[in-house]
């Protein structure tokens, strides 16, 4: 099971940015393996519809941090959720990621602080992971 203590990370990202996502998701896996985070993606975690809503709805609903995949694939088929995510889950961290040039700045997401910490889109995801494990170690810090 998820170790108690773990920061949990829901990422929202395009299906067409499956492989920025599977590239964090190695460049995580020390964190993930000591039980630090956990790392939650829709397109990725769901095969074949085999979990429910419910379970997508829970991720959600105990996230501590949204990492968002900026992309125009992603604003544009997610724009709505991130809209309702931001506005909803007010105590979340949400944290925009900068993988490709998009409106950003015409979202929800306009007034987040984005990775990687020069502003300037990346598609190698290790240029992000410092800035998340900052805003982890944050969380963390906190809980103490």
């Amino acid at each position: 099971g998820v170790a108690s203590g773990a920061v949990r990370i829901v990422v929202v990202s395009s299906p067409k940015d499956r492989d920025f996502v599977e590239d964090l998701r190695t460049n995580l896996a020390g964190p993930l393996r000591a039980g630090r985070i956990t790392l939650f993606d829709q397109n990725i975690d769901i095969r074949g519809g085999e979990v429910s809503s419910s379970v997508v709805a829970d991720q959600i609903r105990r996230a501590d941090i949204f990492l968002y995949v900026c992309t125009p694939d992603m604003l544009a088929s997610r724009g709505s959720d991130v809209q309702t995510w931001v506005t909803t889950f007010t105590t979340a961290r949400h944290v925009p990621m900068l993988v490709k040039a998009c409106m950003m700045e015409c979202s929800a997401l306009a007034s987040k602080v984005p990775l990687p910490p020069n502003g300037k889109p990346s598609r190698d995801a290790f240029d992000s992971v410092a800035g998340i494990m900052q805003v982890v170690d944050a969380i963390l810090r906190g809980r103490r």
